[in-house]
C-alpha cells in the first residue's frame, strides 16, 4: 500500500513538473517572439529610413539633370524630354516630333542622369512617373494649366517608406497615416505639354507649398485608390 501511495504521489508531481515545464515553454516562446517581432519593426523602421533618403536623394539628381538641360538655353520646358531610345520604361516619352538630345534629361548629351528602376523593396515594381498633369497646391501660381507643375511620382510605395519621406521633410503623418489627397492625381505621361488638370492637395493642407513630400491616394487617373502611397517631387514649379 506504502509503495502504491508513493508511486501515486510520485506519478503527480511528475505531471506537475510536466505542465510546469510546458507553460514556461510557452512564456519563454512568446517572449522570443515578440522580440524577433520588435527586433523586425525596428529593422523595417531603419530600412524605410533609408529607402526615404534614397527616394529623396534620387529625385535631387533628377532636379539637377531638368535644370541642366534648361541652363542650356536651347531647350524650353515644353521641349524637356524623358525620352531614352534604349530604355523601354521611358519609350512612351517620346515628344512628336522628336526633341533634340540636348532636351533629354536622360540622355548623355542632355541631362546626364542616369536611369534608375525603383528598389523591390521600396515600391510594387511600376517606374516612375513624370507630368504635367498636376499642380500642387500653393506652389507658384495656383491656377489650372497655367499653373500645372512638372512633376516625378514613384507611385505605389511602402506604408513605411512613406511615413519616412515625411518624416524626413518635417510633413506631419496624423495618426501614423501620410496624408490623404482630396480628390485625384493623373499619372498622364510628359511629352510637351501641361494639361489643364488636377490639384494635389490634402483636406488639412500637410503637402501645400511642397516640392517633395509623400501621400496616400484617393483617386489615381480617376480610379479609386485608397491604401496606394506615393512619392512625387516638383521638378519645375509653374
Amino acid at each position: 500500500m506504502n509503495n502504491s501511495k508513493m508511486t501515486r504521489s510520485d506519478s503527480g508531481v511528475a505531471i506537475f513538473y510536466i505542465l510546469l515545464a510546458v507553460a514556461l515553454f510557452a512564456a519563454l516562446g512568446f517572449a522570443f517572439s515578440n522580440g524577433m517581432q520588435d527586433g523586425a519593426q525596428n529593422m523595417t523602421d531603419e530600412e524605410g529610413k533609408v529607402f526615404a533618403q534614397d527616394l529623396i536623394s534620387y529625385a535631387s539628381r533628377l532636379d539637377r539633370g531638368v535644370q541642366r538641360v534648361l541652363a542650356r538655353g536651347s531647350c524650353s520646358e515644353n521641349d524637356l524630354s524623358f525620352y531614352l531610345s534604349t530604355n523601354t520604361a521611358l519609350a512612351a516619352y517620346q515628344h512628336t516630333p522628336e526633341v533634340a538630345d540636348a532636351c533629354k534629361v536622360f540622355h548623355s548629351d542632355g541631362g546626364s542622369i542616369t536611369w534608375l528602376a525603383p528598389v523591390t523593396d521600396v515600391n510594387d515594381g511600376t517606374d516612375w512617373v513624370f507630368t504635367g498633369a498636376n499642380r500642387i497646391a500653393e506652389v507658384e501660381n495656383d491656377t489650372a494649366g497655367a499653373g500645372n507643375d512638372l512633376v516625378a511620382f514613384l507611385p505605389n510605395i511602402d506604408r513605411a517608406v512613406c511615413i519616412k519621406v515625411n518624416e524626413l521633410l518635417d510633413i506631419p503623418n496624423t495618426g501614423n497615416r501620410p496624408p490623404i489627397e482630396n480628390d485625384d492625381v493623373l499619372y498622364t505621361v510628359f511629352t510637351g505639354s501641361f494639361p489643364s488638370a488636377t490639384y494635389l492637395q490634402t483636406a488639412s493642407g500637410e503637402l501645400d507649398g511642397k516640392l517633395t513630400g509623400c501621400f496616400e491616394a484617393n483617386k489615381i487617373d480617376g480610379a479609386g485608390a485608397s491604401s496606394t502611397y506615393h512619392f512625387f517631387h516638383v521638378l519645375i514649379a509653374r
